[in-house]
């Protein structure tokens, strides 16, 4: 082996006393091997006859600063077409068993959103880059979910969604790389906005654009109102930030996974226009820094069916954990750290990790399935397998009247009365927010749910002597 080649050198002297006279650095000959860094090579019968074939690979697990290594294709086959005794070596492919799978080359990170608003969720994939003769670049791939909501099917449409790496670098003259996808509301109005975070030459950089469409309907997204967020205090590179309104006041705050274990918690001192973010604590939920699993990724998703919001986190060693109902707790204790699997009786599968996680429900069972990117540029499906819980009961002796239930939006607006002055605000089963209610006195509350589809919600009421509980709303 050299830098970037096999060398072939034929032993012309016997098995007892070998002898190399002459060297081959252009071996195989019809597709010599081309790594930019050192190669790896094996002799495996991977075509099932009976003769073993040659397969060369790269010898590494990530790029160099060049980028110069198409981790899309780093999986070279030659058959052997020839004999066991006299191998005929004959190119086939530069991607062995790539071409079978979605392998994006490094650093997948997912989102999961109804894009074309037929009712199924699509699969949006973030990934670091290929180089191209328009340099190396990253992007933003859709796949389309030609399936159905009881059996998702994705069809990969395009690797440059909204063209948006190709206008950045138009525009900008910026090659985006690692690019990091995220589909929340970050504008306030109950309608999830496309985000995403990235990497160039300059500094990192969070972008989005709004949504114009109406809830739980097709996305309405121009490239040409692409908006910059402001980088919270301690970003990373590589960090992809869960944008929630964690203290209820109706604005969208940050949480970061940080690269040392532990969460930001960036609250919104500004508006959801104009967002300002106040480092609230370095350590949310007590979660303390951990110099032995490095690495972490986070999601918010309602795993259990409890409606409210767990917190996923991932990490470098590829494990999971969950935190359940976490906007309620003071202190984060994870529920669990396996991911269970039945391959060969694997009782704990770990994920390429940190893995980017998204959740959405592709099987219409009522359960967020989780959709990992891996950090080799794959995706991997957990398919969720919980035990549905309840509603979370309510505590105390809190008096709340919500009417008419179930409802027709479009005929009565939904009526809220409390016992007390009260924060009221609705969300989706999956913990997106969708809109506050109207105070109409210090105890009645009104709220529009028109846009929203047949199904169930969450209303959310918060008073200060009695807490925070929630209560489910059907719309019909």
């Amino acid at each position: 082996m050299t830098q970037n080649r096999i060398a072939y050198m034929p032993n012309v002297g016997t098995k007892q006393t070998a002898k190399f006279a002459s060297a081959d650095y252009n071996f195989p000959n019809d597709h010599p091997v081309d790594f930019y860094i050192f190669p790896s090579s094996f002799a495996e019968d991977v075509t099932f006859d009976g003769k073993p074939d040659f397969i060369s690979a790269i010898n590494v697990y990530q790029d160099d600063q060049l980028k110069q290594i198409n981790f899309r294709k780093s999986a070279w086959l030659y058959e052997n077409t020839g004999t066991s005794a006299k191998p005929a070596i004959t190119f086939r492919k530069e991607n062995f068993l790539q071409d079978e799978m979605v392998d994006l080359g490094a650093n997948a990170t997912t989102a999961l959103a109804d894009i074309d608003g037929d009712g199924d969720l699509d699969l949006l994939v973030g990934y670091a880059g290929v180089r191209s003769d328009q340099g190396y670049r990253g992007g933003i791939a859709l796949f389309r979910n030609t399936g159905t909501p009881q059996k998702a099917h994705f069809v990969l449409e395009t690797e440059d969604y909204l063209g948006l790496a190709a206008q950045i670098q138009s525009k900008e003259n910026l090659l985006i790389t690692e690019v990091k996808i995220f589909v929340t509301d970050l504008t306030g109005d109950g309608i999830p906005d496309l985000g995403f975070t990235a990497e160039t030459f300059v500094s990192s950089m969070i972008r989005y654009i709004p949504n114009k469409g109406s809830r739980n309907a097709a996305f309405q997204l121009n490239s040409a109102d692409l908006t910059s967020l402001p980088l919270p205090d301690g970003y990373y590179f590589g960090a992809v930030p869960v944008y929630q309104d964690v203290n209820r006041d109706g604005k969208i705050d940050v949480l970061l996974g940080t690269y040392y274990g532990s969460i930001q918690y960036h609250r919104n001192i500004g508006t959801n226009t104009q967002p300002v973010y106040q480092v609230e604590t370095k350590t949310y939920g007590g979660l303390q820094e951990n110099y032995l699993n490095r690495g972490f990724s986070i999601t918010s998703a309602d795993v259990n069916g409890d409606e409210r919001p767990d917190l996923l986190a991932t990490y470098s060693n590829g494990s999971m954990s969950v935190f359940n109902d976490f906007l309620n707790q003071s202190e984060l204790k994870a529920d669990t750290s396996a991911i269970t699997g039945s391959i060969a009786g694997i009782t704990s599968l770990r994920l390429s990790g940190p893995a980017s996680i998204a959740a959405g429900d592709l099987d219409n069972d009522g359960l967020p399935d989780l959709i990992a990117g891996t950090a080799t540029g794959g995706l991997r499906f957990l398919k969720n397998k919980s035990e549905k819980l309840k509603p979370t009961p309510n505590t105390g002796s809190e008096m709340v009247k919500i009417y008419p239930n179930p409802i027709n939006p479009y005929e009565q607006q939904l009526v809220i009365e409390t016992d007390a002055e009260a924060q009221v605000q609705a969300y989706s089963m999956l913990g997106q927010w969708l809109g506050q209610a109207t105070r109409v006195t210090a105890q009645r509350y009104t709220l529009d749910l028109k846009g929203l589809p047949t199904g169930m919600y969450l209303i959310e009421i918060q008073t200060a002597t009695r807490g925070k509980f929630t209560r489910k709303v059907v719309v019909r």
